[in-house]
């Protein structure tokens, strides 16, 4: 496991934490109250809900938008955009 941090003047932080099979990234933005979190796990028993669930306590969010992107495998639904395609997701900002 490895972790990168930057702390931005006056304040703010990005936070990296590698792990054997996923990642963490977190993203700080005290001004406005606002945190960014991305976390990318493999395998088959991975429960990254779990660490979502730990991280809005750590972070007392009051709220907070939990959006799950499948990799690895295409749904029918994705097969039929074809080879070669761009989802965007919702913007909560």
């Amino acid at each position: 496991m490895k972790e990168i941090t930057h702390q931005f003047n006056p304040y703010g932080v990005t936070a990296l934490a590698l792990l054997a099979e996923s990642h963490i990234s977190i993203h700080t933005w005290p001004e406005i109250g606002y945190i960014a979190v991305d976390i990318f796990t493999c395998g088959q028993h991975s429960e990254p809900e779990k660490a979502c669930k730990f991280l809005i306590e750590i972070f007392n969010a009051r709220n907070h938008v939990l959006l799950k992107f499948p990799r690895g495998r295409l749904t029918p639904q994705l097969q039929e955009l074809g080879e070669s395609f761009l989802l965007e997701a919702p913007s909560y900002c």
